[in-house]
């Protein structure tokens, strides 16, 4: 969310401009990547590691 540069309050996902709402496809492909892995979802896995996408 932060690397698209939108606005969020922790819950919700603000679209201030109309252009915002092409910038939901990169969210989406980078939250497909990141379900992709299954390392992600292994016990003791870094909680942080999502962060490495953004």
């Amino acid at each position: 969310i932060r690397r698209a540069r939108l606005d969020t309050d922790g819950k919700r996902i603000h679209i201030t401009n109309p252009e915002d709402i092409l910038r939901i496809s990169g969210l989406i492909l980078d939250s497909y990547e990141y379900v992709k892995n299954d390392d992600n979802f292994r016990r003791g896995s870094r909680v942080s590691s999502l962060e490495e996408v953004e």
